[in-house]
């Protein structure tokens, strides 16, 4: 039996840990999940050749390089890193903390390492899997996509519910789906269908049977008051949303929040969600720019259609968030005030408005190279940094800490456009973090109180002795 240790520091239940442990656990191997801010949190739960597995985001990245190189100065383990970063950057094997890292779908090849390192016997030839042989590299290929959801267990809940704090969630994350079929190109999905190309259907859906079954026993053993879709596009098949409402109005009936494409949605699927409990849809909008959607975002939805989507939802009496960017390459003050009146225009509940981080290998970044202008750009605090060249840096990055009160205050409006002239300051981003909080625990449906008791426990375990 091995023995898996995965290691954050965010307190989020993540599920591609969840579906990894539930899947070691079937063939006996043991897994555990530590959530803590270094090093002085792990020590003493580290075991001689544990395998210490990373599922890493761009920007959390740095710190689990950091967390690992401490482990490897005093511990004899092996280090795996998987998830989107490794996935998107393999480069990442090249640092010293690193053994071995996982491209993609992460389930069977886990559970092949796991059984090879229990064994004693090579692991170097695991698809999926490039693993460091002293000054060399070998780098695998990538194993077919799991094509039937349902073969897989339900997730293990279990390694992060052993913490009360996510435990008590009253909103607990499903997933329906795996992969998009979209090419947005700020986005990776387009990447990650270059990896899987000729392995299989990129767009996969569990049957709704096995979801339904899924909350069922999640409900059945802990808190449960709605249900959140995580999925990057759970508004995608009709007929099998249909299936799936008639179900979960029958067996589960709570309300649930979920994510779409505005080409996705039309009036007959909006009555469905509305009638199966849905309390919140969200989609992308970006920007209010047509032009700048179609040939910098390649998202092709026109702001007819969208204020079309906005005025049926509004019909339906229900909520919707948008997603929204700032920072785009060439974007001037006018264009980013054109996305604030379209979200006016449309009554979006539940505003989001990020600076657009130009991921390399994204379709945008390999475009406009030449335009960007930060060195770092997985810094994971990049909320005061616009990446490319624009005419108006400095009010655009004020319009983003104004954006969602410029859309839940509209009579704010011609104040704010006055605001942004202004120097960038701290005020103006203490502001945007106190309104983004409210947004937020509105939009989640968590309550203010656990909501907060989760942000100031990340905080508390980012910030406790200096990041």
């Amino acid at each position: 039996m091995a023995r898996v240790i995965f290691l954050q520091r965010i307190w989020y239940e993540y599920g591609g840990p969840e579906m990894i442990s539930s899947v070691l656990k079937k063939y006996g191997h043991e897994v555990d999940l530590l959530i803590g801010k270094d090093i002085t949190s792990f020590r003493d739960k580290i075991k001689p050749d544990d395998i210490i597995a990373f599922s890493t985001m761009s920007g959390e990245h740095h710190w689990a390089l950091q967390t690992a190189s401490q482990i490897k100065k005093e511990k004899d383990v092996l280090t795996i890193f998987g998830g989107p970063h490794p996935t998107y950057f393999p480069e990442i094997i090249n640092h010293p903390a690193v053994d071995i890292t996982c491209c993609g779908e992460g389930e069977y090849s886990m559970r092949d390492l796991a059984d090879a390192y229990d064994k004693g016997i090579d692991y170097t030839g695991i698809p999926n899997l490039s693993v460091k042989l002293g000054d060399k590299i070998k780098k695998n290929e990538v194993r077919p996509l799991v094509s039937d959801l349902d073969a897989l267990p339900f997730p293990d809940r279990q390694i992060y519910y052993k913490y009360r704090l996510l435990k008590e969630a009253s909103l607990k994350p499903f997933m329906a789906s795996r992969g998009c079929p979209f090419s947005c190109s700020f986005c990776f999905n387009e990447k990650l269908r270059e990896v899987y190309s000729n392995k299989g259907t990129y767009v996969r859906f569990r049957s709704p049977g096995s979801l339904i079954s899924e909350i069922k026993e999640v409900e059945s053993r802990y808190r449960l008051s709605s249900v959140y879709f995580a999925d990057d596009l759970f508004v995608f098949n009709q007929k099998w949303l249909e299936e799936f409402i008639s179900i979960y109005k029958k067996e589960v009936g709570k309300p649930f929040v979920c994510s779409a494409n505005v080409n996705t949605l039309n009036e007959e699927i909006i009555r469905l969600l509305k009638d199966g409990g849905c309390h919140t849809v969200s989609f992308g909008i970006e920007t209010g720019n047509e032009k700048l959607r179609y040939e910098l975002l390649n998202k092709r939805i026109t702001n007819t259609h969208i204020i079309e989507i906005g005025h049926l939802l509004k019909k339906y009496k229900l909520k919707f968030m948008t997603f929204n960017m700032i920072g785009l390459p060439n974007e001037t003050v006018e264009n980013a005030l054109e996305t604030i009146k379209l979200n006016i225009k449309i009554g979006t509940e539940y505003p989001r408005c990020s600076i657009l981080t130009p991921y390399p290998g994204t379709k945008i970044a390999e475009r406009f190279r030449d335009k960007m202008k930060i060195n770092d750009i997985y810094s994971a605090y990049q909320q005061s940094e616009i990446s490319f060249d624009v005419p108006q840096p400095k009010e655009l990055i004020n319009l983003h800490y104004f954006f969602q009160t410029a859309v839940i205050f509209p009579y704010l409006f011609r104040l704010i456009k006055k605001l942004i002239k202004l120097p960038p300051n701290i005020l103006f981003k203490l502001w945007w973090a106190i309104v983004y909080f409210f947004v937020f625990v509105r939009s989640e449906t968590r309550g203010l109180i656990q909501t907060s008791l989760f942000a100031l426990k990340t905080i508390w375990f980012v910030f406790k002795k200096g990041d």
